[in-house]
């Protein structure tokens, strides 16, 4: 008799381990006029449930729902689009946030919205509708802007229209075009982008001021610049500045620092600090109170931060845990 328990314990354990994967296995049921179903698909509609069942394009849930009205998002949309032969993206280019009819016909399945709005929220129910619809094939060539180029194209249009009048010019930021680098340095090096510009505007107004208005040095890097990135003519400028060969080598050399700088102890000086969200930890390391207004650089961040939110780069963040 313990032997029996323990052997329908294990097989229990096996099912649930293996997820939603298995789903389709055992989270069926039969309705009145005998069609198999999850429990929750609504009733009539049999050909796009026969189409995601019998390609095996997108699965229920271990309770034995469907969950139809529950929004899909764009990175669920590539994930199904690849087993429909659709089109390969990779998933992590893009945001888990919902997808809308419109950007699913556009790049996926052209022609099969007939009745709801462009901007509406796709669902689990209206996608499977859409696929059964298009069928197993190709989709369009246009494939939908990354994750990286579509905040990277917000912050150059940004650097583009931001002038900073300083020493009797006026000067446009010398970001500009570098929207998309900062993206994939945010990205790679897991640092907030809100945190990035709020420091660069402070040090630099985005390379507008000071030295910066001529040499690369927008975030003011003093600590072995030459480590961080190649340094032009001249190398150091000002108090111990590192001068970098180009702005884009500037912040490259702005997050890889902010991400691998040590103590001399072998430590990390920022890179837990960011993990903990202690942003007024790092400002007083990196502008010690000794010598900065630490309160006045901390409210700078914080307002640049509000910038990005009103410029709609808030999910960016967000997104990544960062904001």
């Amino acid at each position: 008799m313990r032997v029996t328990i323990c052997v329908l314990l294990m097989i229990v354990i096996l099912l649930l381990s293996a997820g939603v994967a298995m789903a389709d296995n055992f989270t069926f049921e039969t309705d009145a006029n005998g069609v198999t179903a999850w429990m929750d698909w609504p009733e009539g509609y049999y050909e796009p449930l026969k189409f995601v069942m019998n390609n095996r394009l997108m699965f229920g849930y271990l309770d034995g729902l469907f969950r139809p009205w529950e929004s899909i998002s764009q990175r669920q949309v590539i994930t199904v689009a690849a087993r429909a032969n659709n089109k390969t993206l990779d998933p992590l280019d893009y945001e888990d946030k919902p997808a809308t009819m419109g950007w699913v016909q556009q790049y996926f399945l052209p022609g099969t919205v007939h009745s709801s709005g462009l901007d509406e929220e796709c669902t689990r129910f209206r996608f499977a509708t859409m696929l059964e619809r298009y069928g197993m094939k190709p989709g369009p060539v246009e494939n939908p802007p990354t994750m990286v180029q579509e905040y990277g194209a917000i912050l150059n249009k940004w650097f583009d229209e931001t002038y900073v009048y300083w020493g009797g010019v006026n000067r446009q930021s010398r970001l500009v075009g570098c929207g998309e680098l900062i993206c994939r340095e945010s990205i790679d090096h897991d640092i907030p982008i809100w945190f990035a510009l709020g420091q660069c505007w402070l040090e630099s107004q985005w390379f507008t001021t000071g030295l910066s208005s001529k040499y690369n040095m927008g975030w003011g890097i003093k600590a072995s610049p030459a480590k961080w990135g190649e340094l032009g003519d001249p190398e150091i400028v000002g108090n111990g500045f590192g001068n970098y060969i180009s702005v884009e080598e500037a912040v490259r050399a702005y997050f890889s620092y902010l991400d691998n700088q040590t103590t001399g102890f072998g430590a990390y000086l920022y890179r837990d600090l960011i993990d903990r969200h202690e942003w007024e930890k790092i400002i007083n390391i990196y502008a010690p109170p000794y010598e900065n207004d630490v309160n006045e650089y901390y409210r700078v961040v914080r307002t640049v931060q509000g910038w990005c939110e009103d410029r709609g780069l808030r999910s960016f963040d967000e997104g990544r845990l960062l904001w």
